[in-house]
């Protein structure tokens, strides 16, 4: 797949040229149609030399589940965080597990989800073209993308390329971290069942920094609800029903799966699921 450089008409302020081109890069909206399920294991880098390993499965639209443990210098500990069709949830060595709601939420899954890059029109229905940055003799389209529940992100496109090589957003972070702009490198893409998908991603926010860097990427491998099963603590707020992990009863009828993030309406809230229990 080839792309060519191509100069973005400064009066078109919504950004949606480059977006377009961004999705060609990619291997255009067909390919990135057909990849249903995801299952990558990345090494993760921590500073002060804390090393680890993480699995996320990933099936669409929204469902997710990061699993992994990071060891060095004193600091150890299981991390997980996803996302089952009904409640987030996400622990770490300093991060007690908890509930993933409202914005924070909506985040997270806005960047699991496997449909976002061929729908990002819908998900992000504010774009802005900024001015054009040039970073080590290189040219990069610049677009701030909101969403419709009150997050916003600048994404850097190479100009030669059309692919996105970083962004630039606002989280807030357990413990003493606080608030912090948050700015993510994204390279060394390959080409994965006709798809462009990055290798090597560089988180940076404050004074923490880790790197990710894909081990091993399956597409449309075989997944079931089990693989999404949140901890045992989050289930158990949630009545969660339905799967083989914590319910042995024939009359468990699995509560209605309620869709957090819509293109419609953005956010549905973070609270308590809609539908009913039944058995559990």
């Amino acid at each position: 797949m080839v792309v060519a450089a191509a100069q973005v008409p400064q009066g078109s302020n919504t950004g949606e040229a480059v977006l377009d081109r961004y999705v060609a890069a990619l291997g255009g909206q067909d390919a990135l149609q057909r990849i249903d399920t995801r299952l990558t294991i990345y090494k993760l880098s921590v500073a002060w030399r804390i090393t680890g390993q993480l699995q996320v499965r990933q099936q669409r639209p929204d469902l997710v589940s990061e699993r992994g443990s990071v060891a060095g210098w004193g600091w150890s500990g299981e991390v997980a965080r996803g996302f089952d069709g009904i409640v987030g949830w996400a622990e770490g060595p300093d991060e007690p597990i908890h509930r993933l709601e409202g914005a924070r939420l909506q985040s997270y899954l806005l960047k699991s989800r496997l449909d976002r890059d061929y729908r990002l029109t819908e998900f992000f229905p504010q774009r802005t073209l900024l001015a054009d940055r040039t970073v080590a003799g290189k040219v990069q389209h610049v677009v701030e993308l909101s969403t419709a529940f009150g997050t916003r992100e600048i994404w850097f496109f190479d100009a030669g390329s059309g692919l996105l090589v970083a962004t630039e957003t606002d989280a807030n972070r357990p413990g003493n971290d606080g608030a912090a702009r948050v700015r993510t490198t994204i390279e060394d893409y390959h080409v994965v069942d006709g798809v462009r998908v990055p290798f090597r991603f560089v988180v940076q926010g404050g004074k923490w920094k880790y790197t990710l860097k894909v081990i091993s990427l399956m597409n449309n491998v075989a997944l079931t609800r089990d693989d999404f099963v949140p901890p045992k603590e989050i289930r158990h707020e949630a009545h969660y029903c339905g799967s083989s992990v914590d319910c042995d009863d024939p009359g468990c009828v699995p509560r209605a799966r309620r869709t957090v993030l819509s293109a419609r309406d953005g956010i549905s809230g973070g609270g308590a699921p809609t539908g009913n229990a039944g058995g559990c």
